[in-house]
């Protein structure tokens, strides 16, 4: 708004002064709606090309397979540590193999390699009649569900 000479009683700033006044009480009356942000760049219903490849879903599993890594390293370190002591007689074998069931070693096949000799529950399973391999290929075929396939991302 341009102040105007206006022939009157009023002098030019108080007109002009009292147009800007009126201009912002209607501008609070009426607030323009907020600016909504768009969750993606893609548009809806598009596939991605034959190349791409999801960085963060990639980084993502990395950092869960190294965490999984370190957590059977320390699993390791753990069994290594209890056998220690029971070499040197500060534990006896019973609360050894107790502490190493809650630690969750042996009995599977996953964590056979862990026990030193015999591992006495897997025998035990598999002379029960169970199906050893079936555990396995059941978590395997989760594993591939929960996995995202990149073509299918919408």
């Amino acid at each position: 708004m341009t102040p105007r000479h206006v022939r009157g009683g009023m002098s030019n700033t108080n007109e002009f002064a009292r147009q800007l006044a009126e201009q912002r009480r209607e501008g609070d009356q009426s607030q323009p709606p907020a600016k909504r942000f768009k969750a993606s760049a893609a548009p809806k219903c598009t596939r991605f090309g034959s190349g791409y490849q999801d960085r963060t879903a990639l980084r993502r599993q990395q950092q869960d397979d190294e965490a999984a890594e370190e957590e059977k390293e320390g699993v390791e370190q753990r069994l290594k540590a209890l056998e220690e002591m029971v070499k040197l007689g500060q534990i006896d074998q019973a609360t050894f193999d107790n502490l190493r069931k809650e630690i969750g070693v042996g009995g599977d096949l996953k964590s056979t390699h862990l026990v030193k000799g015999l591992d006495w529950d897997l025998l035990r399973r598999a002379k029960a009649g169970e199906d050893l391999l079936q555990k396995t290929e059941e978590e395997a075929a989760e594993k591939e569900e929960e996995s995202i396939d990149p073509a299918d991302v919408d």
